[in-house]
């Protein structure tokens, strides 16, 4: 684990330093993309996730797409702002405190990221010489940079007496180690567990896609193993925009498609559509995760859970369900909606799926040989839930009053 001695407040300013790339990126102006966005708009994304509010982006050449990209991530609650390498002293942006130095082209995951905003001014990262950590900047014989530091806002101050040529995160590291900065040491398996990533080709970025998918509501076993398969599929669709319009798109479109096949009576239809919606829901999701969109209001999910609605009521309907037993089914499913987006850290619910008791619901309303059965079982899941809930509330009570 990384070693911090911080302890008043964390740093909440960041230069980040972009450099010309390999041809091997397929990136001519210095920005690889990951779903289809560069890989420094995730970075900006992310540090202002994680309370970063002040960030300057550092490069050597301005590509064409940089300055309307850093306008647009610009906002009232983190401020971004572009610098270049050569600029003269009083074109250099300042900091009102000490800042996080991020090398070029390297990924940190959220963890690793969070405890580097902790540590001491004038701390640098540093790495074991290793086989695996050959692509990071070295320092001497048995050390090499990580790329990150933290550093006294004064060390903006020498960037105007940086060589000709230097890489502008190399320089403020010698600045940094002529100085007396302090070393953290982190250990090799933040590297081999992609928490800390140099980017240097396409196979890194596929990578680094991996790590950077946000996990969505994985409240039981059906729906782990649809993220778990979503997450493989969406750095492939992201490198086709039509994909990912189509992905986009499909669980409204089969959703209002089910409606339609109950209504005109094809039951046996639209369960068999029925199916394919929460997996499609699921990459959907993952999806608007990448486009940080998580907070912005769906009104396409919410008009497919309204048709989706629709055609469990005519489900019911022509199966000759009465209005009593419809309008208990319709409440029990959106029970499990709740369960399955408010579900306590239970190994209970983490093991049986809500997903799963509402498709049992469905198929004991429309298989009578089977409904005795399905109805047993449904109660018996649902009882073990409102169980794990139950016993979760004194700890949590317990941490409210911590």
């Amino acid at each position: 684990m990384l070693q911090s001695t911080r302890t008043s407040g964390s740093v909440r300013s960041a230069l980040l330093c972009v450099e010309s790339l390999p041809d091997a990126l397929g990136s001519p102006a210095g920005l690889p993309k990951i779903f289809g966005r560069p890989l420094l708009f995730h970075q900006i994304k992310q540090l202002e996730r994680l309370g970063v509010t002040d960030i300057v982006v550092a490069v050597d050449t301005v590509p064409a797409e940089l300055p309307q990209l850093v306008d647009r991530l610009s906002n009232a609650a983190c401020k971004v702002r572009l610098m270049r390498q050569t600029s003269e002293p009083s074109d250099i942006p300042e900091f009102a405190g000490d800042f996080l130095l991020v090398a070029s082209e390297i990924w940190v995951g959220d963890g690793l990221l969070t405890e580097a905003l902790e540590w001491e001014r004038n701390s640098i990262a540093i790495l074991p010489e290793e086989p695996a950590n050959l692509r990071f900047e070295r320092i001497d014989l048995s050390r090499r940079w990580a790329g990150l530091a933290v550093l006294d806002r004064a060390a903006m101050a020498h960037i105007a007496k940086m060589p000709e040529g230097w890489s502008l995160g190399s320089f403020l590291l010698r600045h940094a180690l002529q100085t007396g900065a302090g070393e953290v040491a982190i250990e090799q398996s933040q590297i081999t567990g992609g928490a800390l990533r140099k980017i240097s080709g396409p196979d890194d970025l596929a990578d680094a896609a991996g790590n950077m998918v946000i996990q969505g509501d994985e409240a039981g076993a059906i729906e782990a193993a649809l993220g778990g398969v979503s997450r493989g599929l969406i750095y492939p669709l992201t490198r086709h925009p039509w994909l990912v319009a189509a992905a986009i798109w499909s669980p409204l479109l089969l959703s209002l498609v089910t409606a339609a096949f109950a209504y005109f009576g094809y039951t046996g239809s639209a369960l068999l559509a029925l199916l394919f919606v929460p997996g499609l829901e699921v990459v959907r999701g993952q999806l608007r995760a990448v486009e940080y969109q998580n907070g912005q209001m769906d009104y396409a999910r919410i008009v497919g859970f309204c048709a989706l609605g629709m055609a469990v009521l005519l489900v019911l309907r022509n199966e000759g369900a009465s209005i009593v037993d419809a309008t208990f089914m319709m409440a029990m499913l959106a029970g499990l909606l709740l369960l399955a987006r408010h579900a306590p850290e239970s190994r209970i619910i983490r093991t049986i799926s809500p997903l799963s008791i509402g498709l049992l619901m469905l198929l004991g309303w429309t298989s009578m040989p089977f409904l005795i059965a399905i109805k047993l079982i449904i109660a018996g899941m649902l009882g073990m839930h409102l169980l794990a809930r139950w016993e979760t509330k004194p700890k949590q009570a317990q941490l409210k009053s911590n």
